[in-house]
């Protein structure tokens, strides 16, 4: 077991509190937090402010690795020059080759960097950790801007390392990749980390209560109430114990809570995905599956939003589908 320690210096400026970050291995743990905060922390880290500790050792820092979501690439350089430079610099007995196959980079090989799209130069970056022998790799933001492929191939490669007997910690600011990347969560604020439980679908309601169709779904909007149509809500997210009411990727908070409103809109085809969601099956256009126990439904909107599927609804799923 690795922990991360921060114990903030005093008048250095530091937002964030003193925490314990538990980072057990052959486990992906997400840190939930605002980027502002990801950044403080990983400041932390590289002066050595927030140190790593193994049982109640310092951790050297080779065995440390950091992909930042600024990972510095050579332009100039293809992809396998970059992944040589990569193997060199860490001493490592893994080919370019070898590597290049398992992001997926074999098709552009031989093609110079600038020439890539954002999310191929992201499983660049991404290939950085396989030449590196690291006991933890800590991950800032690894989604974000990123297509769904690449998406699948860099969890894909977190999780092996994670399953090989690595601790990994994900920083990221969206809670449904933390949700379907990681196997535990942790939601950082200026007041403290606190646990994220994550997969806890026993909650009960009262079985015979009366289903009354609502016309209207009411929300809050600055000091106005408004009234939304369910066919137009994408979906609902509950965050720190309140509702909210998702729309064009805008939100709005609710006076409901999440299961009084999966009783009011049953009749218009809303379905409790996961225990902190609630989705429009009419607005959702896929299923992907990230790894056997990690789904996500992606919708048919612009930003084909995505929210968290969990496995023990996916069943359910597939019978109102008549799968």
């Amino acid at each position: 077991m690795t922990e991360l320690h921060f114990i903030p210096r005093a008048g250095a400026g530091r937002r964030l509190p003193e925490l314990t970050i538990p980072l057990p291995n052959e486990t992906i743990t997400a840190c939930y937090t605002a980027s502002e905060h990801q950044l403080e922390l990983i400041e932390a880290i590289i002066a050595k402010e927030a140190v790593f500790k193994a049982e109640d050792a310092m951790m050297p820092d080779e065995q440390m690795s950091l992909m930042l979501r600024e990972e510095g690439l050579y332009p100039k350089l293809t992809v396998k020059d970059q992944l040589t430079f990569y193997r060199r610099l860490y001493q490592s007995s893994l080919s370019a080759k070898a590597a290049a196959e398992e992001l997926q980079l074999l098709d552009c090989y031989r093609d110079r960097i600038d020439r890539l799209s954002y999310s191929i130069q992201r499983r660049i970056c991404a290939a950085k950790m396989l030449f590196q022998d690291a006991s933890i790799y800590i991950v800032e933001e690894m989604e974000q801007n990123v297509d769904t492929e690449s998406r699948k191939i860099i969890r894909r490669q977190l999780r092996k390392l994670a399953d090989s007997g690595r601790a990994v910690l994900i920083l990221t600011s969206a809670m449904e990749s933390a949700i379907t990347a990681a196997d535990v969560i942790y939601r950082l604020k200026e007041d403290g980390l606190k646990e994220v439980p994550v997969e806890h679908d026993h909650e009960t309601g009262d079985a015979t209560a009366d289903e009354v169709r609502f016309s209207k779904i009411p929300a809050k909007l600055e000091d106005k109430m408004v009234l939304f149509d369910p066919p137009e809500i994408d979906y609902i997210e509950s965050r720190d114990s309140r509702s909210y009411i998702c729309i064009n990727n805008e939100s709005y908070p609710c006076a409901f809570t999440l299961q009084e409103l999966e009783e009011k809109l049953k009749s218009f085809g809303f379905f409790r995905c996961h225990r902190s969601y609630i989705v429009n099956l009419q607005k959702v256009r896929e299923v992907i599956t990230w790894t056997r126990n990690s789904y996500s439904l992606q919708l048919a909107n612009k930003a084909k939003t995505e929210v968290p599927l969990s496995k023990q609804k996916l069943d359910e799923l597939r019978a109102v589908f008549g799968l």
